[in-house]
Parts: C-alpha cells; sequence; structure tokens
C-alpha cells in the first residue's frame, strides 16, 4: 500500500530542487510517496501552500510528458487535474507526448481545468 511519512513531508517542505531530483530520480516507488504527500500540501483544505506551485504544476505536466511509468502519470495528472491553478499549457501542446493509454486521461485533465478558468 502507498503511504508517506515524516521523510517526505520533510523533503517536500525543504524545497523544489529536493522534490523536483526525488521526482526525475529512478525510485518510482518514493517518487510516488512524495506525489501522494503532495496532495496534503496542493489541497487547499490543508492550508499548506508551498512556494514553489508554479514550478511544480509545471513539473507534474512534463513528467505526464516523459514518464513511461503509468502510475507516476496517473498520480501527476490527478494533482494537476485536482489542484492546478494555472492553465496547463505544457501538457496541452504536448499531449502526442503523452504515453498513448494515458493520452484520454490526460485531455480529460486538460478539458476539465480549461472549464474552470472560463
Amino acid at each position: 500500500m502507498l503511504g508517506y511519512g515524516d521523510k517526505e513531508k520533510q523533503l517536500i517542505e525543504s524545497g523544489f530542487d529536493n522534490v523536483r531530483s526525488v521526482l526525475l530520480g529512478d525510485d518510482v516507488e518514493q517518487a510516488r510517496r512524495v506525489l501522494f504527500c503532495l496532495d496534503r500540501y496542493l489541497d487547499p483544505y490543508h492550508k499548506k501552500r508551498l512556494k514553489y506551485e508554479k514550478e511544480l504544476y509545471e513539473l507534474l505536466e512534463n513528467i505526464a510528458i516523459t514518464s513511461e511509468e503509468d502510475e507516476l502519470i496517473d498520480d501527476c495528472l490527478q494533482l494537476l487535474g485536482d489542484y492546478a491553478s494555472i492553465p496547463l499549457t505544457i501538457l496541452e501542446q504536448n499531449i502526442e507526448k503523452v504515453k498513448k493509454n494515458m493520452r484520454s486521461q490526460a485531455r480529460y485533465v486538460i478539458n476539465m481545468q480549461t472549464e474552470s478558468f472560463i
């Protein structure tokens, strides 16, 4: 079962460079734990704003485009769909680069996000 603990919270609170390093690293399970923990920081209910949210959303878009790991793509798209406060331009402009079996989900997130900006 996927979970997170103090290690992931400390990593997120330590700054964008450390989060990027883990999310782009080779340990997919660690990256997924960090993504799971990010839900706590991005959900407005918890009132835990990150100073690097814009950069984080752009990173999540890029991971969704370049990753070959379905679970990682799914986790990124879920966070983007639920919380992104920026237009998903990177994802939209590169939709054809998203892994084929994940494209419909990516399109759904883009459309859902676009509607929220109207």
